[in-house]
């Protein structure tokens, strides 16, 4: 059995980080294995054309689509990106619902929900109507409540409530303006319902405190899901022993016209090597800030805050093959605009410690074009000489 979770979050990357806490900390706490739908608006596809004009998050309306979206078949369980769990979700995800359609914490607070997709069928409207609904959010809540039952409140503890963090299953940072992570859109939202908005500290010292612990424990889990452990090893004895990651100095010329046209003021490096991307870049004059990401390098294995521009030059075709999804992803969690990756696309002429030729990945420019189009839109594509190709991308 798989538990189904499916979270509101924002478009942008200014949830990243609420993301990264989240997954981690129920794929940490459950005893099933969990699936996870991070639901966000679109420009095509199932989460496209909504009205918004009245939504007070990102993804206000999203949680009364799941039950279509999972053809209304099984259990699925909704919530906020701006929590964190210390509980078995299997837990809750197991309650008895009774006759109920849906469970939600008391008084109708729908920002975590534990819903039957089989009941939800008879009382929510189909999603093509929800997407013409602006006040689909305010009109669902009055109507639907009368379906729902309740869970112990400690599954949506709301910022705290004077609880001690032993005795809080599920945690909510329901409070905008003192979310540890500081979405930029929150301030945004308040303004356009006029509300007033002053970020401040969040007065649970010792919760904020357990959100930074977890997105430092994420970070580092990160590293399990791009390089296997043995392949770590052999990329750190590599790195400590050669010059091995210098190929941003022959092609800096080509590169920097890219960051003009971008209007680049910082970027994260992915796979920084020897960090020569950087030393290049200053040897030009350029006065870009460059963010260096490595997980082959120890000092540079901390995965770094979302930035506007990436670039990864030569990295990718070194990726373990059953494991390039996985850097991609990371990749998507990471660009907030655009970024320019260049590949490899012959074998390389170094040999591994361990035997195998230093390119894992070696495949013809169309390959590369094709899979990166799954995870980014392509906006500009060079072939070099037959033996690599660059591209331009933007987020999704």
């Amino acid at each position: 059995m798989t538990v189904r979770i499916f979270v509101g979050t924002s478009p942008g990357s200014d949830d990243v980080p609420a993301e990264r806490v989240l997954e981690y900390s129920l794929k940490k706490n459950s005893s099933l294995p969990v699936e996870l739908t991070f639901m966000r608006k679109e420009s095509e596809g199932f989460f496209s054309g909504f009205d918004d004009s009245e939504w007070f998050t990102p993804f206000s309306a999203f949680r009364w689509c799941i039950p279509e979206l999972c053809n209304f078949e099984g259990r699925a369980i909704y919530m906020d990106v701006d929590q964190v769990n210390f509980r078995d979700i299997s837990e809750l995800w197991n309650m008895d619902l009774g006759d109920a359609a849906f469970a939600c914490k008391p008084g109708g607070r729908t920002c975590v929900m534990v819903m039957d997709c089989a009941k939800m069928k008879e009382i929510v409207d189909p999603v093509s109507v929800i997407r013409q609904r602006a006040d689909y959010a305010t009109y669902a809540f009055q109507k639907f409540i009368k379906y729902a039952t309740t869970y112990d409140t400690r599954w949506n503890c709301l910022d705290g409530e004077d609880l001690n963090p032993f005795d809080i299953y599920h945690l909510h940072f329901t409070h905008m303006p003192t979310q540890p992570w500081s979405p930029s859109w929150a301030s945004t939202v308040h303004a356009k319902h006029d509300i007033p908005f002053t970020a401040k500290e969040h007065p649970r010292k010792d919760l904020t405190e357990l959100w930074w612990r977890f997105l430092q424990e994420a970070n580092k889990n990160t590293l399990s899901t791009l390089a296997s452990p043995e392949y770590r090893s052999t990329l750190i004895k590599e790195h400590a022993t050669t010059k091995w990651g210098v190929a941003a100095a022959s092609m800096i010329d080509r590169i920097i016209p890219i960051l003009d046209k971008y209007s680049v003021t910082e970027t994260i490096d992915y796979g920084a090597g020897q960090c020569g991307f950087r030393q290049s870049l200053k040897a030009k004059g350029k006065g870009i800030t460059v963010i260096e990401y490595d997980p082959g390098v120890p000092a540079l294995a901390i995965p770094p805050n979302p930035a506007d521009f990436l670039v990864c030059i030569d990295v990718l075709e070194h990726v373990e093959p059953d494991l390039l999804g996985n850097v991609f992803e990371h990749m998507q969690s990471l660009v907030k605009k655009n970024g320019f990756l260049s590949i490899s696309t012959i074998p390389a002429q170094r040999i591994l410690n361990d035997g195998r030729n230093a390119h894992l990945i070696v495949q013809e420019p169309q390959w590369w074009i094709d899979t990166v189009k799954h995870y980014f839109n392509i906006e500009d594509t060079r072939i070099i000489k037959n033996h690599s190709v660059e591209l331009e991308i933007s987020r999704k």
